[in-house]
């Protein structure tokens, strides 16, 4: 079974995409057979502070993700996700997790290649891993 993770504004299939990784509370993670055979919510917990890394090693780790898909997404991030072979997608516009979730196997996202954001206090974009932020 496939799985993977969409940083959404809500906890439901009909909630919006949500645009920031680092400062999202939801991520559903949805367990794909050809469907979608399962639906979770892993909630986040945070204090106003970017939990980026954190919750790439967790996704990575816990749910054994094969692909995220987030609008901005920090150098710091991205790497744990690059270091894991995880691939990392942008979501189209206006897009709800479900819609998402059909644009993901239908093959019309875009992948992203390096990180988009420079992300929380511990990076500024110039950071020794492989974002090319300028």
């Amino acid at each position: 079974m496939r799985r993977i993770a969409i940083v959404s504004k809500g906890n439901t299939l009909d909630s919006e995409v949500n645009e920031c990784f680092g400062k999202t509370k939801h991520v559903a993670i949805i367990y794909w057979d050809g469907r979608i055979k399962q639906h979770d919510t892993h909630y986040v917990i945070q204090d106003n502070s970017c939990i980026g890394p954190g919750l790439a090693s967790d996704l990575a780790k816990e749910y054994r993700v094969e692909a995220v898909i987030t609008g901005h997404i920090g150098c710091s991030a991205y790497a744990v996700f690059e270091r894991k072979g995880i691939d990392v997608y942008l979501p189209k516009d206006n897009r709800t997790v479900k819609e998402t979730v059909d644009d993901y196997f239908n093959n019309s996202l875009e992948l992203l290649e390096e990180a988009n954001s420079p992300g929380g206090s511990r990076c500024s974009g110039n950071c020794n891993h492989s974002c090319k932020l300028k």
